[in-house]
C-alpha cells in the first residue's frame, strides 16, 4: 500500500519527495521521506491536488493546516509552496484520475494503521499474562516485546536457548576450503528458519544495543576479533537470546548486570 502511494505522488508531485539518498544529495528534494515525516502525509491529505495546491497563499496553506488541526507556520508554508512552483505539473487527466486514487489509497492505509494500532494495544494488554513480562525492565517498547513473545510461543516448547536460536536461521554464511578457512566472516547472513522469528529477535537486538552500553561494547569486542558488523550483531542476538531464554524459564526480572 505505501509502495502505491509512493507512485501516485511521484506522479502527481514528480520530485517533491526523494527516497533515494544519493538523488536527494543532488536533487535537494522538499521531503526525503514519507513515512518518517508527518508533513507530506498531511499536505497530501489536505492537498491532493498539485494544480490546487499551486492556486495557494502561504497564509492559506497555513490556514488550512491549523484548521485541520496540524502544526504549520507561514515560513515553512512559504518553503512548501515555492517547492511546488519548481515542479512540473502532469496531464490534467492524469491528475484526476491519480487523484482519486492516491485519497482512497491513503483512507485504506489509515484504516489499515488504525487496525494495526488496535492489534499491538491488544497484544500489549496481554503481555504481562506471558513470560514477557519479565523482560519489561529491559525498557524496550511493550509492542515490540508482545511481538517478540508472541513469535516466539511458549518458551517450554524449547529445550535450550540454542535450540530457540537456531529456529531463527540467524547464521553466517561459510564458503570454506581446504586451503581457505574464513569461518563466514564478511558474509551475510543465510536465510532458513523462521524468518519472522529472525526479524523479531534483530529488533529486539537493535534496540537493546541502542539502550545498553555493555552491549555495543561486545559487539565492539566481537569486531576487533575479526567478525563483521553483521556477524556481531548476530553475536550480540545470540547473547540476549541466551538472556531471554534464562529469563523466561526461570521466571526472573531483566537484570542489566546480567549483560556484562
Amino acid at each position: 500500500m505505501k509502495n502505491q502511494i509512493i507512485g501516485h505522488v511521484d506522479r502527481l508531485y514528480p520530485g517533491l519527495v526523494v527516497r533515494d539518498r544519493e538523488a536527494a544529495e543532488r536533487l535537494k528534494p522538499m521531503f526525503r521521506d514519507m513515512w518518517t515525516m508527518e508533513t507530506p502525509r498531511r499536505l497530501l491529505e489536505l492537498c491532493p491536488n498539485p494544480y490546487q495546491l499551486r492556486q495557494q497563499t502561504a497564509d492559506s496553506l497555513y490556514q488550512q493546516f491549523r484548521v485541520a488541526g496540524y502544526w504549520m507556520n507561514r515560513p515553512y508554508a512559504d518553503r512548501i509552496l515555492v517547492a511546488a512552483q519548481a515542479l512540473c505539473l502532469p496531464n490534467p487527466e492524469l491528475v484526476a484520475v491519480r487523484t482519486a486514487m492516491l485519497q482512497q489509497d491513503l483512507g485504506t492505509l489509515a484504516i489499515a494503521e488504525e487496525q494495526v494500532t488496535e492489534t499491538e494495544a491488544e497484544m500489549v494488554s496481554y503481555l504481562d499474562e506471558t513470560w514477557g513480562f519479565w523482560l519489561r525492565p529491559t525498557g524496550v517498547d511493550p509492542a515490540r516485546l508482545a511481538c517478540l513473545v508472541a513469535t516466539v510461543g511458549d518458551i517450554s516448547h524449547y529445550e535450550s536457548a540454542r535450540q530457540l536460536f537456531g529456529r531463527s536461521g540467524l547464521h553466517v554464511g561459510c564458503n570454506d576450503s581446504g586451503t581457505r578457512q574464513q569461518r563466514g566472516q564478511g558474509r551475510h547472513i543465510i536465510k532458513p528458519g523462521d524468518r519472522h522469528l529472525r526479524r523479531q529477535l534483530m529488533r529486539f537486538t537493535f534496540s537493546m544495543l541502542a539502550r545498553y552500553p555493555a552491549l555495543r561494547a561486545y559487539k565492539a569486542h566481537c569486531q576487533q576479533r575479526g567478525l563483521s558488523q553483521i556477524a556481531a550483531r548476530i553475536a550480540v542476538a545470540r547473547k540476549l537470546t541466551g538472556i531471554i531464554f534464562s529469563l523466561a524459564t526461570r521466571s526472573l526480572p531483566f537484570d542489566p548486570q546480567r549483560l556484562v
